[in-house]
């Protein structure tokens, strides 16, 4: 289950893709982004700051300062963004976890086996899922 922390991560992060898009567009406060996209502003700051350190945004100080993505929506997938704000999140299973190595049966586990299957679609179909998409997506239901 996704938690609350990344559907804002998301919310924000679709924002500046939809908005960045605009020739005129310039960096934009946190607090500007917390509003516009219904966002506590506690948790965003804290959101932020990890997609910064994560190479997803760019976030300025000054009066020119404010908040960018740091690549392009085509190169942000949804996958990169669940593995920085919530990793379990794309795990099944302890077992899928990249550290599951250590697990002493999984070399005779049916389960394991059948898991790392779907592991491994889940993973692919969420790194095809830009932000670029999910704009796109938006933009035909409006």
């Amino acid at each position: 289950m996704i938690r609350r922390e990344t559907d804002y991560a998301i919310r924000a992060v679709l924002w500046l893709a939809r908005n960045q898009a605009l020739p005129e567009t310039a960096p934009v406060s946190t607090k500007y982004l917390a509003d516009i996209t219904g966002v506590p502003y506690r948790f965003l700051r804290k959101i932020v700051l990890n997609l910064s350190h994560a190479g997803i945004l760019t976030s300025r100080k000054g009066k020119k300062g404010g908040l960018t993505l740091r690549r392009e929506p085509q190169h942000i997938s949804l996958l990169d963004l669940l593995l920085i704000v919530e990793p379990d999140s794309v795990f099944l299973n302890q077992c899928t976890t990249p550290e599951a190595n250590s697990c002493q049966h999984q070399d005779n586990c049916g389960f394991h086996h059948v898991l790392g299957n779907i592991q491994q679609v889940l993973q692919v179909q969420l790194a095809d899922i830009s932000l670029q998409d999910m704009t796109a997506v938006e933009s035909s239901l409006i």
